[in-house]
């Protein structure tokens, strides 16, 4: 599994959002910019949150971004699923139907890269976006 720009720049946005968003919302701009990302592809990865629940906007002068969730309840697992899709090691493992892999009821290594997948979202599951902006996981 290779994190793309989508997942490293949201939980980036995110971290930054948490961390500076106290007193109020934040531009979409001020965020971009301290992250050195594009305004334009931070605001789609912020579309993609904000549908998902994650963070709200504000409209108007002071309008911007906020957290719609306390960052202890938010884990990197669904930030990386909101924006890259579902975790996976192998191809085979997302497949599913007539697309499925053809050798997998006899694969020896199925259940391992399976198993993989479960441990590495367990974790991801378990660390918050509370625990980056902290350095504690």
């Amino acid at each position: 599994m290779k994190i793309s720009t989508r997942g490293r720049y949201a939980i980036r946005g995110l971290a930054d959002l948490a961390s500076n968003g106290k007193d109020g919302p934040i531009s979409i701009r001020e965020i971009a910019e301290r992250q050195e990302v594009s305004v334009d592809y931070m605001e789609q990865l912020f579309h993609k949150l904000m549908k998902a629940g994650i963070i709200k906007s504000f409209r108007g002068l002071k309008g911007g971004y906020q957290l719609a969730k306390d960052p202890g309840d938010i884990s990197i697992k669904d930030i990386l699923e909101i924006v890259e899709g579902p975790l996976c090691l192998v191809n085979c493992e997302e497949m599913e139907g007539s697309q499925a892999c053809p050798r997998m009821a006899g694969c020896k290594t199925h259940i391992l890269w399976n198993k993989l997948t479960e441990l590495i979202a367990e974790r991801l599951d378990e660390i918050k976006l509370k625990d980056v902006c902290e350095g504690t996981f």
